[in-house]
C-alpha cells in the first residue's frame, strides 16, 4: 500500500497534499510504516522523503504541538488547523472533527455512512465492500 501511495503521488503529481490532522496523524503514521516496512516514502517531487518538523501554535486561547512537514515541490493543507482557525473568532462550532466540520460546513452528503473508530477494523474485516463504498460530493454551501 504504501508503496502505491508513492506511485499515485509521483503519477498524479499535485501541488498540494490536503488532509484532516494530516500534519499531527496522518504524516507520523505513514512515516513510521515505511521505515517499520523499511518503504521509501518519496513522495516529494525530487523524489526526497517528507521531514518532520516539530512546531506549536495557539489559534485562540488553545495552544497545541504539531507536526509540520515539509515536502519539497509540493504544500501541505492540513483542514484541521483550518477549521480551528475559523472558530477561533467566530466559536460557533461544537467539534473540529472531520464528520462534523464536513456536516457543519455543508460538504457531508446526507446519506453518508458513518463508522466509529473503534469499529473501523471490524467492519473492515466484516463488512469491507460497504466500507470501501464511496460517494464524490460537491460542495452546496457556502463556507459561513
Amino acid at each position: 500500500m504504501l508503496q502505491e501511495l508513492v506511485k499515485l503521488v509521483t503519477e498524479k503529481d499535485p501541488d498540494v497534499i490536503e488532509g484532516h490532522n494530516i500534519l499531527s496523524f496522518d504524516f507520523p503514521y505513514l512515516l513510521q510504516r515505511a521505515a517499520m516496512h523499511k518503504v521509501t516514502l518519496a513522495i516529494g517531487r525530487n523524489g526526497t522523503v517528507p521531514k518532520i518538523i516539530e512546531s506549536r501554535q495557539t489559534p485562540g486561547e488553545y495552544p497545541y504541538d504539531y507536526t509540520l512537514v515539509d515536502i519539497p515541490g509540493r504544500g501541505v493543507t492540513d483542514t484541521l488547523m483550518l477549521v480551528q482557525n475559523y472558530d477561533s473568532t467566530r466559536r460557533t462550532m461544537e467539534s473540529h472533527g472531520l464528520k462534523y466540520a464536513a456536516q457543519f460546513f455543508g460538504f457531508a452528503s446526507p446519506d453518508r455512512t458513518y463508522i466509529q473508530g473503534d469499529r473501523i477494523a471490524w467492519h473492515w474485516t466484516t463488512t469491507r465492500s460497504r466500507s470501501l463504498r464511496t460517494r464524490l460530493t460537491t460542495c452546496t454551501r457556502r463556507v459561513p
